[in-house]
Order: C-alpha cells, then sequence, then structure tokens
C-alpha cells in the first residue's frame, strides 16, 4: 500500500476531529469512561494513539502482501461523526494510559483483519513501550452486547492472543461492563512487575 493512502487518511481523519473540535471523540471518551476507562479530556491522545494503530495494522498487512485488506481498512476507519445508525464493533486499545486508539470493524466476521496478537508485541518508540495492556470492545450504536456474542469475542481474543502467545508468557482476562455495552480484554505479561 502507498505511504501516501496512509498519510491522506491521517491528514482527512485529523481534519474532521479539528473541525468538529473533537466533540464527537469526547462523547465516544464519555462512553468508555462508563465501560472503565479514566479518558475524558483524553481527545489528542485519542487521535495520535489511533494513526499509530492505524499505521501499524497497514505495515503488518503491507508486510504480508495484503495491500488489498489495508485499503479496505482504511476506508472502515472514519471519524465519528455523532452518527447513530453504525453497525458493528468498535475495538478501542488503551497503550498503557498514554495514548488509545479507536478501530472500527464493520459488519463482518469480527476479528478477522486484525491480529491483537501482532499489536501486542508491536513497539510504540514514542511511548518506550511495546503493544497495550487493555482493550475494549464495544458495539458500534453502543448497544448491549447479547450473552453468546460476549462469549463468541471472548473465543476469538483468546484464539488469537494465545496463537502466539502460550499462558505461561501472557496473561488474559475479561470483564464486562455493569451495563453489558463494553467487553474490556486486560493482558499482561508474567514477568511484567508493573
Amino acid at each position: 500500500m502507498p505511504q501516501d493512502l496512509l498519510m491522506k487518511w491521517e491528514l482527512q481523519y485529523r481534519a474532521h476531529a479539528e473541525a468538529d473540535r473533537y466533540a464527537s471523540l469526547e462523547t465516544f471518551l464519555e462512553r468508555l469512561e462508563d465501560a472503565g476507562g479514566p479518558w475524558l479530556g483524553c481527545t489528542k491522545r485519542l487521535v495520535d494513539g489511533t494513526m499509530l494503530v492505524v499505521g501499524a495494522c497497514c505495515a503488518y498487512w503491507e508486510l504480508d502482501g495484503q495491500t488489498s485488506v489495508a485499503g479496505r481498512f482504511l476506508k472502515s476507519q472514519i471519524y465519528p461523526d455523532g452518527v447513530s445508525n453504525l453497525t458493528g464493533y468498535t475495538l478501542t486499545f488503551d497503550l498503557y494510559g498514554m495514548a488509545l486508539a479507536r478501530i472500527v470493524i464493520p459488519d463482518g466476521p469480527i476479528l478477522a483483519d486484525l491480529d491483537l496478537a501482532d499489536l501486542y508485541a508491536y513497539p510504540w518508540h514514542e511511548y518506550k513501550r511495546v503493544g497495550y495492556n487493555r482493550l475494549y470492545i464495544t458495539r458500534a450504536d453502543w448497544g448491549e452486547i447479547s450473552l453468546s456474542k460476549l462469549k463468541e469475542l471472548e473465543s476469538l481474543v483468546i484464539q488469537d492472543i494465545r496463537y502466539d502467545f502460550p499462558e505461561d508468557e501472557v496473561d488474559l482476562w475479561f470483564e464486562t461492563s455493569p451495563d453489558g455495552t463494553s467487553l474490556m480484554v486486560v493482558l499482561q505479561d508474567i514477568d511484567d512487575e508493573d
């Protein structure tokens, strides 16, 4: 995938955020706060983190020769403009409290194109950290996630992470928000003392 396509997407996303004065992202963070994340007022960190994670995803697909996946993925990474009729899921990565990244997963196979294990091992040079410590999965419309869908999401995450990281390397657990609108995934290296 040409680097200019990624740069064009980033410029458009940032322009939408600035034109909106980050209002839609602040609404998103308010909802995420209700799901257990202390993120109000962190819209710039959300934009910056999103740029990093989207770029990492595209880099992995380019390495794998899957440039068509990267192009399709970029088209789905739209700025949240407050539209309530969105479908699919949103994945929000917590990069150890230094940034957040919001990734949109449109309708279709959930997590089919993303590799959560690769992202868990990705170096964020800007933050001198590797990977993420929490992942929030929500429906794009913020509706309640059914019990069967929660079980499916947990199973998909476990399969993805455990493919690269066995239980003796990475601890993994799940928490559902009280209102059932968010599944939080917590990850920690077994030898991590933080």
